[in-house]
C-alpha cells in the first residue's frame, strides 16, 4: 500500500513539474493536486522538487508561486513570502501570488499588509471569484460578518456550487451562534464537496458546544483525515484529545503539529498556554551561586505576584 502511494505521489509531482517545464505560461497551481499530499515527508519531497524547478526556471512566475504554496503548507512563512515576492517581481499583477501574499499576512495577523495586497487584487480583478472569496475571508477575521455575508451571497448567485462560499456562510452563522442555519449551509457545502475539511471543523465545534462529544470527536478526526495540513483541524483534534479523552501527550503532539503548519495558530497557543501540556516536568535548574539563585527566585516570585494582582483593561 505504501509503495502504491509513493508511486502515485511521484507520478503526481513529476507530471506537475513536467507541465511546468513544458507549459510555463499556461501552468497554474491545482489546489486539488496539492491536497493529495498527506504527510510531511511527501510535502518535503514536493518542496525539494519545486525548488529544482525554480532553479531551472527562475523567470517563471508559476514556479515561484507553486513553491510558495507548498512552503506555506509546511509553516515556512518567511521562505514563502520571499518566494511570492520573487513571483511578483516577475509579474506584479499575478493575482494568485497577490492573494497568497494577502492570505499569508492575514494568518500572521499582519492585517494592514493583508489589506494592502487585497486592495491591489481587487483593483486588478474585481470580479474574480478567488479575489472575492479572499476578501470575504479577510472580513471574517476582522469580524465584519455582514460584509463577508454580502460577498458570499454574491458569489453564490454567480456560482451556486461554491463550497467555499457555502462554508463561509456556515461559519458566519456559527459566529452569530445560529447553529441551525450554520448546519444547513454545512449540509449544502458537503453536498457540493463531501471532502471540504473546513465544513467538518465547524460542525465538530458545534457538536462540542452542544456537548455531543462523540460527534465532536468523529467530525474533528474526519477534518484532519481530509486535510492533515489544516492547523485549525489539528488544534481542534488537540482539544478533543486533551479534554475529550484525557490524552495529554497526544493532544500536546497535535497542538505542536498545528504550530508547525502555522506558527501563529491561535487555538494551539491557547491550549498550550492554558496548561494543556506535558503532565510531567523536570524542575528548572537556576545556574549560579547560592546568593544568586536565591535572588532570582525572589524576583520570580515578586513578578508572579505583581502579574496576578494586575487588572488588565
Amino acid at each position: 500500500m505504501n509503495k502504491k502511494r509513493n508511486l502515485e505521489l511521484k507520478l503526481f509531482v513529476t507530471c506537475g513539474l513536467v507541465l511546468l517545464l513544458l507549459l510555463p505560461t499556461a501552468f497554474a497551481i491545482d489546489q486539488g493536486s496539492i491536497g493529495k499530499i498527506k504527510t510531511f515527508e511527501e510535502l518535503e519531497k514536493a518542496i525539494d522538487q519545486a525548488k529544482e524547478v525554480v532553479q531551472a526556471n527562475p523567470e517563471e512566475v508559476e514556479a515561484h508561486h507553486w513553491l510558495a504554496r507548498l512552503l506555506m503548507k509546511n509553516g515556512k512563512f518567511n521562505a514563502a513570502e520571499k518566494s511570492l515576492k520573487n513571483a511578483l517581481k516577475i509579474d506584479k499583477e499575478h493575482i494568485p501570488s497577490i492573494i497568497a501574499l494577502s492570505d499569508l499576512n492575514r494568518r500572521r495577523y499582519r492585517f494592514d499588509r493583508a489589506a494592502a495586497a487585497l486592495k491591489t487584487a481587487v483593483k486588478l480583478a474585481l470580479t474574480s471569484r478567488a479575489v472575492r472569496l479572499s476578501v470575504a475571508r479577510f472580513k471574517i477575521d476582522r469580524m465584519d460578518f455582514e460584509g463577508a455575508m454580502e460577498i458570499y451571497l454574491a458569489v453564490l448567485k454567480a456560482y451556486p456550487e461554491s463550497a467555499e462560499a457555502l462554508c463561509g456562510i456556515a461559519e458566519i452563522y456559527y459566529w452569530w451562534n445560529d447553529y441551525s442555519d450554520a448546519e444547513e449551509y454545512i449540509k449544502k457545502c458537503l453536498e457540493v464537496d463531501p471532502g471540504f475539511a473546513p465544513a467538518y471543523i465547524i460542525q465538530s465545534r458545534i457538536h462540542r458546544i452542544r456537548q455531543e462529544n462523540d460527534k465532536w470527536n468523529e467530525w474533528g478526526r474526519k477534518a484532519v483525515e481530509l486535510d492533515p495540513f489544516n492547523d485549525d483541524a489539528r488544534a481542534n483534534l488537540a482539544n478533543i484529545l486533551f479534554r475529550g479523552e484525557g490524552k495529554l501527550q497526544e493532544g500536546y503532539d497535535q497542538a505542536n503539529i498545528a504550530l508547525r503548519i502555522n506558527p501563529y495558530c491561535h487555538l494551539a497557543h491557547v491550549y498550550l498556554g492554558n496548561g494543556w501540556t506535558h503532565h510531567d516536568y523536570e524542575e528548572q535548574k537556576i545556574e549560579g551561586d547560592e546568593k544568586t539563585v536565591t535572588k532570582i527566585k525572589e524576583l520570580l516570585e515578586k513578578g508572579d505576584k505583581n502579574l496576578l494582582k494586575r487588572k488588565f483593561k
